[in-house]
């Protein structure tokens, strides 16, 4: 076993003057040095964490994160970036980006791993207020959409109704032309109604309470085929969830993720077919859409200009993803169609 004598004046020098924790652990996971920062943190004096396993100043379940990371770095033969968790000795969770440097001796074996750490707790802590801030605009958003749904369906779509009713009690008291004048605006009123309907739907489609996410993409979906008799856009879909029931925040986000990305392919792929894939494992749920359309220059997206692709709705669809903790990708090439891929942590089902 290589001794804390035994690390250079230079490298012990170099960790003391570290802003942040930094430690060397040799392999068998004893602490060879341990600069004032991590001593502060778990409350301990110069020296007292020398000579001492990870286990004895960890949680169990920590130390075991910390040694795997460990070996994942004496493996790789290589310094490795990644986000740890260390507790203080009060008990709270600090975040931390750490390097983690393989140390080697004279014959070039491996003896130990230095760990530099950054405390990213306050960065990340407010990454999540702003998530948490986003979610509860969108949820807002949803409010005021489903209130002018139903006010839509309840007031405007009855007095329609009510227009219709009156317009036919009219046009059985008028006859000749007035008659057929006022079951042309009979016929008017009917298309109206109906896209009222069709209005109050997309802003907030009951079968989505109801049913569920599955149920209420098929619904969305039946609106397509109708367009795919008469030579507009063919969608499948392909889906494992069943009945199953996800979040109400997960369900709405996906719905709309896929409403959004089916939108944006009707007005500017110029496809024929459209595919939506949704599945979910035990941790995470998968959505994918993609279309044989004319697709487009990712540099476009990157550069988030004013209109298609980096326009409102694919930045409507980033603000949905990311306020749930998702993660969004977009393949897209000119001529070979797009594809637009989230994944979600699945979140608890409902009952």
């Amino acid at each position: 076993m290589k001794a804390a004598s035994d690390l250079s004046a230079q490298l012990r020098a170099l960790l003391q003057g570290c802003a942040g924790p930094a430690y060397v652990l040799d392999q068998e996971g004893r602490c060879l040095l341990a600069n004032g920062r991590m001593l502060e943190i778990y409350g301990l004096q110069a020296g007292e964490m020398e000579g001492r396993r990870r286990e004895e100043f960890m949680p169990a379940d920590l130390a075991r994160v910390h040694r795997d990371n460990d070996l994942r770095v004496t493996r790789a033969a290589q310094p490795v970036d990644m986000e740890e968790t260390l507790w203080t000795r009060c008990g709270q969770r600090r975040l931390f980006r750490s390097r983690k440097i393989p140390l080697r001796d004279q014959e070039e074996r491996i003896f130990a791993v230095a760990t530099l750490c950054a405390d990213i707790t306050g960065e990340q802590q407010a990454l999540e207020a702003v998530r948490r801030l986003s979610q509860e605009l969108l949820q807002v958003q949803e409010t005021e959409r489903a209130a002018l749904s139903r006010e839509l369906h309840d007031e405007l779509g009855q007095g329609l109704t009510a227009l219709k009713f009156k317009l036919a009690s009219l046009r059985r008291q008028v006859p000749g032309s007035g008659e057929a004048s006022l079951g042309q605006a009979m016929e008017m009123v009917d298309a109206l109604v109906d896209q009222v309907r069709g209005l109050a739907r997309r802003l907030h489609p009951a079968v989505l309470d109801d049913l569920g996410l599955a149920a209420a993409v098929r619904w969305l979906l039946g609106g397509y085929q109708d367009e795919a008799g008469q030579g507009g856009l063919q969608v499948s879909l392909t889906e494992n969830l069943g009945d199953e029931r996800l979040s109400p925040e997960l369900e709405l986000a996906c719905f709309r993720v896929i409403q959004e990305s089916l939108c944006n392919i009707r007005r500017h792929a110029v496809a024929s077919h459209g595919v939506v894939l949704l599945f979910r494992n035990a941790e995470r749920l998968h959505l994918v859409i993609e279309d044989d359309g004319h697709g487009f220059d990712l540099d476009d997206f990157r550069r988030d200009g004013p209109g298609f692709p980096g326009g409102l709705g694919l930045r409507g669809i980033r603000e949905r993803v990311a306020a749930l903790g998702g993660e969004l990708g977009l393949r897209s090439t000119p001529g070979l169609g797009t594809q637009v891929r989230v994944v979600f942590p699945a979140g608890a089902t409902r009952t």
